[in-house]
């Protein structure tokens, strides 16, 4: 009896087997594979891909603008505009907004409260300021006289040099004549009349005048006595010498020092203003 072995059918088994492997599918790797070709249509919507995008960062810049405006005040519309622009770029029409008022205006009064008073009127001043203006004009606009109307009063500034002589408080002549011409201007103010004496600050030393506090106060007691004369109410005057302590310029030149000697006629026009 033979010991080798049977390979009759062992070989069987191996065609049996290799038969089977060629009838089955045959699937290529992945790596493998060739890619797909695309149809016309898939070309075509990856072409317009990118507006997608585009709308997207359009979108995006609208609403970054919205928001701006949201924190805007109503009178400042420059977002506004903006955002009708990137609107009409994007296709939409123009649209009128509108913005209702950040605050409403606050009503005169509340319910059952009286209405508010309106602010007092200063009306008999300005009209007393007018007048008086107005009748320096008619003067002519004297030579040497200046008029400075402030709330309350009028100021006649007169130069030094027209009423007194340097260092004296005795009235020129060419001073009693100006005067003479003031009195209609002063006959129509009603309120009363402060004589100020000022001068510069370049000190005097006489008998008569130990500074310049005297000599202030004396020439603007002058004023007063002549416009007395003249037929002025002597309760409506008064007579004040502020020396140096108030001056217009600078006292450094001859130009400031001319002008801080002067005297004032201050006329008080306000309301509720008094005699002496």
């Amino acid at each position: 009896m033979s010991t080798e072995p049977d390979n009759g059918n062992g070989n069987g088994e191996a065609e049996a087997l290799r038969a089977e492997i060629a009838v089955a599918p045959s699937y290529p790797p992945p790596w493998a594979a060739a890619p797909m070709e695309h149809s016309g249509d898939a070309m075509r919507e990856d072409e317009h891909a990118w507006i997608l995008t585009y709308l997207d960062m359009l979108t995006l810049v609208l609403v970054l603008f919205v928001v701006l405006l949201a924190y805007t005040r109503p009178d400042e519309d420059q977002a506004l505009r903006w955002v009708e622009g990137f609107g009409i770029e994007l296709g939409h029409p123009h649209r009128q907004s509108i913005v209702p008022p950040l605050f409403e205006e606050a009503p005169a009064t509340y319910p059952g409260d009286q209405p508010m008073a309106e602010p007092l009127a200063r009306e008999e001043a300005p009209a007393a300021e007018s007048a008086l203006e107005q009748a320096f004009a008619r003067e002519g606009g004297l030579d040497g006289v200046e008029i400075f109307t402030t709330p309350g009063q009028v100021e006649l500034r007169i130069k030094e040099g027209i009423l007194f002589s340097s260092g004296s408080a005795d009235l020129r002549f060419d001073g009693r004549e100006l005067l003479s011409r003031l009195m209609p201007i002063l006959d129509e103010a009603q309120g009363t009349i402060t004589v100020e004496g000022h001068t510069d600050n370049v000190p005097i030393f006489t008998p008569i005048f130990p500074s310049n506090w005297e000599l202030s106060s004396a020439r603007a007691s002058g004023v007063v006595r002549q416009l007395i004369a003249l037929g002025l109410e002597p309760a409506r005057l008064q007579a004040v010498g502020h020396a140096d302590t108030r001056p217009l310029a600078d006292n450094d030149t001859a130009e400031g020092r001319a002008e801080n000697r002067r005297v004032s006629l201050v006329i008080q026009t306000g309301a509720g203003q008094g005699t002496p």
